[in-house]
């Protein structure tokens, strides 16, 4: 039985024998549960009742006690985005067909809950309009390493594998655009046809970069891809130049901005959350200045490791605000508690037994 759709154009859901109720992770990762034909209507109107902490477990499920929150294991309620539906027949079985639906958290009383990654990227996307008019175009290049095993091939989207092989970053290209449908980066009577507006934005990302790291690049391995060639190690930017971290494309007229931060682990809300609430911030804040182009002598250092880059995040309050106290707090524990103790307590001596703590920690997870 396939997926059919109505006059619509909307999906139906009595094609599918399964549907995949799914909340990123803090991650990247889905959580959520997989609800039966014959309650997939109910829970699709309703939602669904699920533990809320799933979402700020560790890459491979662990768990922090020192969250005195999650101690009570309440639950909150999942209700799927509608507009989210897609088929996934990479999940079918035989006859039996699947789908997959995004889901918002909301509390109790149906506000929304600001432990979801994309629910922290939607508050932002209103920030973004409501304060000015403005909204975001973002296109990802993901970059990946294919790995011959024993039983076959492995994909993995963790930033350096192995010593040998190449580094996975994420490239974040995105633009603004106003509601009359006019890209706010375009300007043609300036130089690039690069607007004021544009450069800003920029000036707010570059300046918030050193809290952004530990977004963009969340995982011990990540480190191991920047202050690499063609891999940002300050914070530059420039028009056409693949070093900068930062780089805006000009063509036929067309803006947009490229950032080269982003490791291929990244959870790609909260890289976009990260950017909005950096770009945001330099769009409010006339005094931050734009660095001339490429200016690497003057340029702050990015983080060099997971440990410093949360350091980083912790004292950026405007950060922090925008992301919300209580998102960050976790996020902190959970990064610290799950990762970077874990790896203290294992004190790998040598190269070789740090990338093979890493593949053990990442390669599959992610």
């Amino acid at each position: 039985m396939s997926a059919v759709a109505d006059d619509a154009g909307e999906i139906d859901v009595d094609s599918f024998d399964y549907v995949h109720l799914v909340i990123p992770d803090v991650n990247g990762l889905p959580r959520g549960q997989v609800i039966p034909r014959r309650f997939v209507r109910q829970k699709l109107e309703a939602g669904v009742e699920l533990p809320y902490n799933v979402l700020m477990l560790g890459p491979n499920s662990e768990y922090s006690t020192k969250i005195e929150e999650y101690r009570t294991l309440e639950n909150r309620m999942w209700k799927p985005d509608l507009s989210s539906l897609i088929a996934t027949p990479w999940c079918d079985s035989g006859s039996r067909r699947t789908a997959f639906v995004l889901c918002d958290l909301l509390k109790r009383d149906g506000t929304p809950d600001g432990l979801s990654t994309r629910g922290i990227v939607q508050q932002l996307l209103r920030e973004l309009r409501d304060k000015f008019g403005l909204t975001i175009k973002v296109a990802f290049e993901f970059e990946f390493i294919v790995m011959k095993e024993r039983r076959g091939y492995t994909a993995t989207f963790m930033s350096v594998p192995d010593g040998k092989l190449g580094r996975s970053g994420l490239h974040l290209n995105h633009s603004l655009w106003t509601a009359a449908g006019q890209n706010a980066m375009v300007d043609d009577q300036r130089k690039d046809a690069i607007s004021d507006l544009a450069l800003r934005w920029n000036a707010g990302i570059l300046k918030h970069a050193r809290a952004l790291t530990a977004l963009c690049c969340p995982t011990i391995n990540c480190y191991r891809r920047l202050n690499r060639v063609t891999c940002p190690s300050e914070t530059t930017w420039a028009v056409e130049h693949r070093t900068g971290m930062t780089r805006f494309k000009v063509s036929n007229n067309n803006v947009y901005l490229e950032s080269r931060l982003p490791s291929g682990a990244a959870n790609p809300y909260l890289a976009i959350a990260g950017h909005l609430a950096a770009g945001m911030a330099g769009l409010e804040a006339a005094e931050i200045e734009l660095p001339p182009e490429m200016d690497v002598e003057h340029a702050q250092k990015l983080p060099t490791s997971l440990g410093e880059a949360l350091d980083c995040l912790e004292k950026d309050t405007v950060m922090v605000e925008a992301l919300g106290r209580r998102f960050v707090s976790h996020l902190l524990i959970g990064k610290r508690d799950h990762e970077l103790h874990q790896y203290s307590l294992l004190s790998p001596d040598t190269e070789e037994e740090k990338i093979k703590y890493e593949r053990k920690k990442y390669l599959v997870s992610l």
